[in-house]
This record gives C-alpha cells, sequence and structure tokens, in this order.
C-alpha cells in the first residue's frame, strides 16, 4: 500500500515528526436503495474514511461524523446504513456496528460483533448479518437491537462475502472452507461446497444462479442449484476479490490486473478494464441502479457503457491515480492531521 507524507523538523533536520498522512486507497464502495454512491477510504492505520456522492458520482463530500475505522457498509429497504468497523489492536478484534437513519449526517451504536467486521448483507425482512474475521457470522433483527451469533452448522470463522437470492437464502463465502448457505434466515448453515477455496467475491442473479469466485486459484464457479454442484467456469484468469452483477445479468469480476465481463451467465469472459499503477481493495466494485459501473482503488473510476470505456470520477475530493497523469494533486482535502 502506498502512503504520501509530510513531515516536519524543527532542529535542522536531526529529528522528525510526521505531521500529515495521506493514504489514498479506496477499500470499499457501496450503493444505498436511492442509488447514493459512498466509498470507504483507507486513512491509515485504523483510520478510514466515509465519503458519498448523491449524482453518480460526479461529486463527493465526507461524511464527517461517521464512525473512525468503517470497513464496510449494508442497507436497510428503508434506507438505514449499518457499518461494520474492521476491529481494533493487532488482531482487529472487537469489531462494533454502526448504524444511521439520516443517510450517513449522524451515526448511533448498534454492538459489539466480538471480532472485526468483513462483510454485512441485509435481507428482504431487514435482519443484517455481519461476516466477522474470527468469530463467524452475527445477526441483528432489530435496531439497535442485539447481535447473536448464528453459527448452527457453520465451521468457518472468517466470513469474506455475502450474497442473498429472491428466495433470501443465503450465501456465504469464506476464507479457506468455501461457500455456506443458510435457507432459514440464519438459523442454520450447510456447507455447498468449494471446500478448501477462499471466496472473496459472490453473486447471485436472477435465475438464482450462483458465482463464487476463488482468491487463491483465480477461477470462477456457477451453481444453478443453490449451491448443491459447481461447475468452473473459467481457468485461471487471476485472483478474483469481488463479483457483481447487473439489471440485465451481466456479471463483472475483479481480480488485481482487470475487469472481466460475461454477457451469456459465465459461460465466457472478456476483459474490459486493465488495471495498471494502483492497487485495489476487496470490494471495490459496485453498480448503480442506473447500470453505471464503479471501480475503487486509488481513487474511483466510473463506466456508464458496460465497462467499454472508464473515467475517474474523483473531482477534486477523492484522490487517485492514473497510468498517464500519475498522482493527481487533490490538495489537502484527505489530510489526517496528527498530533
Amino acid at each position: 500500500m502506498l502512503t504520501t507524507a509530510i513531515l516536519r523538523s524543527t532542529d535542522n533536520g536531526e529529528t522528525w515528526l510526521q505531521v500529515y498522512n495521506i493514504n489514498l486507497e479506496i477499500k470499499s464502495l457501496a450503493v444505498s436503495p436511492s442509488g447514493d454512491l459512498f466509498a470507504i477510504i483507507n486513512g491509515g492505520w485504523q483510520i478510514n474514511y466515509v465519503y458519498q456522492s448523491t449524482d453518480n458520482g460526479e461529486t463527493w463530500a465526507q461524511l464527517e461524523n461517521s464512525p473512525s475505522n468503517v470497513n464496510c457498509l449494508a442497507f436497510t429497504s428503508s434506507g438505514v446504513i449499518f457499518a461494520g468497523e474492521q476491529g481494533i489492536g493487532d488482531n482487529f478484534l472487537m469489531g462494533d456496528v454502526y448504524y444511521s437513519r439520516d443517510n450517513g449526517n449522524t451515526w448511533e451504536y448498534s454492538g459489539s460483533t466480538i471480532s472485526g467486521v468483513i462483510s454485512l448483507a441485509v435481507n428482504s425482512s431487514d435482519h443484517v448479518f455481519a461476516g466477522t474475521d474470527g468469530a463467524g457470522i452475527l445477526r441483528n433483527t432489530g435496531i439497535p437491537g442485539n447481535w447473536e451469533q448464528v453459527n448452527n452448522g457453520l465451521v468457518a470463522v472468517n466470513i469474506c462475502s455475502f450474497a442473498i437470492d429472491s428466495s433470501d437464502n443465503i450465501y456465504a463465502g469464506t476464507w479457506g472452507s468455501g461457500v455456506f448457505c443458510s435457507t432459514d434466515h440464519g438459523e442454520s448453515w450447510v456447507n455447498t461446497g468449494l471446500a478448501g477455496k477462499n471466496v472473496c467475491g459472490i453473486a447471485v442473479n436472477s435465475l438464482g444462479h450462483v458465482f463464487a469466485g476463488s482468491l487463491q486459484s483465480g477461477d470462477i464457479y456457477r451453481s444453478t442449484n443453490h449451491g448443491e454442484n459447481w461447475t468452473q467456469m473459467t481457468t485461471k484468469i487471476g485472483t478474483i476479490l469481488d463479483l457483481d452483477i447487473n439489471s440485465s445479468g451481466d456479471i463483472f469480476a475483479r481480480n488485481f490486473s482487470g475487469v472481466f465481463r460475461s454477457t451469456d451467465n459465465g459461460e465466457s469472459w472478456t476483459r474490459v478494464h486493465t488495471i495498471s499503477g494502483y492497487e485495489l481493495d476487496e470490494n471495490s466494485l459496485t453498480i448503480s441502479s442506473s447500470g453505471a459501473i464503479f471501480l475503487g482503488g486509488w481513487g474511483i473510476i466510473r463506466s456508464t457503457d458496460n465497462g467499454k470505456s472508464w473515467t475517474p470520477v474523483n473531482n477534486g475530493s477523492i484522490p487517485y491515480f492514473t497510468e498517464d497523469e500519475g498522482w493527481v494533486d487533490i490538495g489537502l482535502a484527505n489530510i489526517q492531521i496528527i498530533t
């Protein structure tokens, strides 16, 4: 991860104090039910910033009152935002969850999830599921409500990703244990296969077909029967970090080298973007209700033509890197002052 810092010396260079720290990585992107975009920016050790765009990415504003260590976001049907923190300390323990009823202007504490939160999902009943880094899955059925562990049948403790189909079947991508499924709102879980796989990207289309991306093998798998059987759909296209599906059923997969698209239910894949010069994190690919695709790395780029072309949409508020221009200076918008 690249970091730009400003240091100060008051003794002619004998000692130095870091006075500004600029960290430019987009950790996560999410779209609310109303179409607002949210970006989580890595601000340094255990500090992340949340930015919001209400105009399809044209302009961005920092949510000044957001929790300081947000790792992921999810939205209820009424627009309540849940924010999961990645935890504190060297082992990222005791991740807290917060929620906002006013589109991110103010936040309230919802509870602790025992371990850092690395994924969130909401079902049609507005039950919130938190995937943790070491404590399995926790569920909240009310606001603020109590968080309860729902790990019956779940042998994995690191939950990287979620997908929920139209029947409220929940699919959980895990680190090292493949995919688990719950058909009873999280009361019990069954391993559906891909044992040994690290599944950081999982998505389900309108047909109920489930797609899972393997981190280590670089392959994408498809199940057309709720996870009972899986078919390998690619041959090592690279570390799969995220999957998303638009309203037309086109599937987008992202790895460290670029973005791939399938328009035939995963049968074939075409590279639609090549990443050069900046690193990407998990969960930094999202698709808006209008079909615009947003990709986060060292800044945010957008495609409005199904991945054919991409344009930076940072507008001076979010820093970014391009192959042609290198680092684009954004002044002090993202500076963290260290005292």
